[in-house]
């Protein structure tokens, strides 16, 4: 169980008086010299404060569109391995083709999200096409047009379709984002998807071609970007600054998306690009004059590397089946900004209330300094603590945790002593070698339980013979050794006989225990524990 600080002692109250009070003067006092600054930091705090918060939204926003572009991309690969479209494929029969606006049909009022599927021959021509109501046949902007204009789009993008016939099955061709004309509802964004379509041979023979409506995906981004009790404008640009979603009212008009009222003049959006793609940040944020806060980030829903598939192996590994058709109109960019207004609104200085400014800060320096000193106390607590608990620690390394004896590194240091103190006054040291007779013989027949038990007794016995002044310590196993000051040979032997009958007498089971004993004394002055230990064996 790890070691944890006992937090009841740092509640005393008389102790977290003594650390209170130094630390409540002092603050005091700087707060009397330096009040502004202090009101300054408050505001940056409160700066700091609301840019995380609109970084956790734009995180969040960063989740949902990856998510939701992956369901989708879902959708086509399932769509487009449905077995009438694979029949299709093989074999389009007008009956078979004729299933397929069903089929895509159905999809379409399921989800919501699809504003039109085709399916295009090498011609050129579209054998099965099913368009949600409302919809004029949407057709993919020409090579001069621009996706933010939602004026009538007359011409088919042949790029997109070159590059999908020119691909394996499976594989996605992937348009930019462009703007259509939506009955009763204004200019509607739309994303098209080109996949190939092969036969049982393996042969492309149609590209399958769908219109995805970013409206529905990006449903969620305006209550995500929002912040709490600020007023914040928030949008979805591309790579170039082109906008394809915004909380502003009326954005999906001809006119919103070049024209909405948030968007950060030249320079800005310059060093909003510079941040994101030169230096290749995720994110950042910039706090411009007149204009406000910008909080950005870049995401691309469609990076390869973050949409999954299962292999033939059942292993997740990363799709390589996204191709950008122009790549130089991903990533997209997560906008908030927070007007000029906005901020000065969430300056403290600027709150009602502000006559009681000082009674608020000195009883905020009270709370911190409260704080600070139950942290101190703490802290010398926990410090505390930790040596109480290092010593224990310490005593469990010097003791052996079966026989509670000194284990072989406490006795070789308390040997070292005693050689040390022999060699000054020659006061005689005996050692003692103690071996359990055959206690292997007792661990395979009785097993390890009874062994034990056998090493407790055994120590407890030979402990009673000892003297206050001796030391019995567990050398390793069933090997025992006794450290024996101011004993000569003789006295060594008479106390090495005492210990044999001692043993003898234990009784355990019915178990006869015995001990062999090996006897050394010090004769040299080589200082050298190993000597007689080796002797005593």
């Amino acid at each position: 169980m790890p070691w944890k600080p006992n937090l009841s002692r740092a509640l005393r109250p008389r102790r977290l008086l003594q650390e209170f009070l130094p630390i409540v003067a002092l603050l005091s006092g700087l707060l009397s010299l330096g009040i502004w600054p202090l009101v300054h930091s408050i505001e940056e705090a409160e700066l700091a404060t609301l840019r995380a918060e609109a970084q956790g939204a734009l995180q969040e926003s960063r989740r949902d569109l990856n998510w939701r572009f992956f369901e989708t991309l879902a959708d086509i690969r399932v769509i487009s391995q449905l077995p009438r479209v694979r029949e299709a494929v093989n074999n389009p029969s007008p009956d078979r083709l004729l299933v397929l606006n069903g089929i895509f049909h159905t999809f379409m009022e399921s989800y919501g999200r699809y504003s039109a599927f085709s399916l295009i021959n090498r011609q050129g021509t579209a054998v099965v096409q099913e368009t949600m109501t409302g919809l004029v046949s949407p057709r993919l902007p020409s090579e001069r047009n621009t996706s933010t204009t939602c004026g009538e789009i007359t011409h088919e993008h042949p790029s997109l379709l070159a590059k999908a016939w020119s691909l394996p099955a499976g594989q996605f061709v992937v348009s930019s984002v462009y703007h259509h004309k939506v009955a009763n509802q204004g200019c509607e964004p739309l994303l098209a998807l080109a996949v190939p379509q092969a036969d049982a041979t393996g042969k492309v023979r149609f590209v399958m071609l769908v219109h995805v409506l970013l409206s529905p995906l990006l449903q969620e981004q305006r209550r995500i970007l929002q912040l709490h009790h600020t007023s914040a404008l928030t949008a979805i640009l591309d790579a170039q600054g082109h906008l394809i979603n915004s909380n502003t009212p009326g954005f999906r008009t001809r006119s919103a998306p070049d024209g909405w009222s948030a968007r950060p003049d030249l320079d800005t959006w310059r060093s909003i690009q510079h941040t994101l793609f030169q230096e290749r940040a995720t994110q950042g944020s910039l706090l411009v004059d007149k204009q406000g806060l910008f909080i950005f980030a870049q995401v691309n829903p469609l990076n390869t590397e973050q949409v999954l598939v299962q292999s033939g192996k059942g292993v997740i590994r990363p799709s390589r089946r996204i191709l950008a058709m122009e790549p130089q109109a991903w990533p997209w960019v997560l906008l908030i900004q927070i007007p000029t207004k906005s901020l000065q609104a969430r300056e403290f200085l600027g709150q009602s209330g502000s006559g009681t400014l000082l009674v608020v800060l000195y009883l905020s320096t009270a709370l911190l300094a409260l704080s600070l000193a139950y942290a101190r106390l703490l802290g010398k607590i926990g410090h505390e603590e930790e040596q109480r608990h290092s010593a224990e620690l310490e005593l469990l390394a010097r003791t052996d945790s079966l026989t509670g004896l000194p284990n072989r590194r406490s006795l070789e240091e308390l040997a070292s002593y005693e050689l040390a103190r022999w060699q000054r006054h020659r006061i005689p040291l005996a050692i003692l070698m103690l071996d359990l007779d055959h206690f292997k013989s007792v661990n395979d027949q009785y097993g390890h339980a009874v062994g034990d038990a056998v090493l407790v007794a055994f120590s407890r016995s030979c402990q009673a013979e000892l003297r206050n002044t001796d030391t019995l310590a567990r050398w390793g196993g069933e090997e025992f050794l006794a450290l024996l000051p101011n004993t000569d040979r003789c006295q060594a032997e008479t106390l090495a006989e005492r210990l044999r009958q001692a043993v003898a007498a234990i009784s355990i089971a019915t178990l006869r225990i015995t001990t062999s004993i090996g006897i050394a004394t010090c004769h040299d002055d080589s200082g050298n524990f190993d000597n007689p230990v080796a002797r005593s064996g």
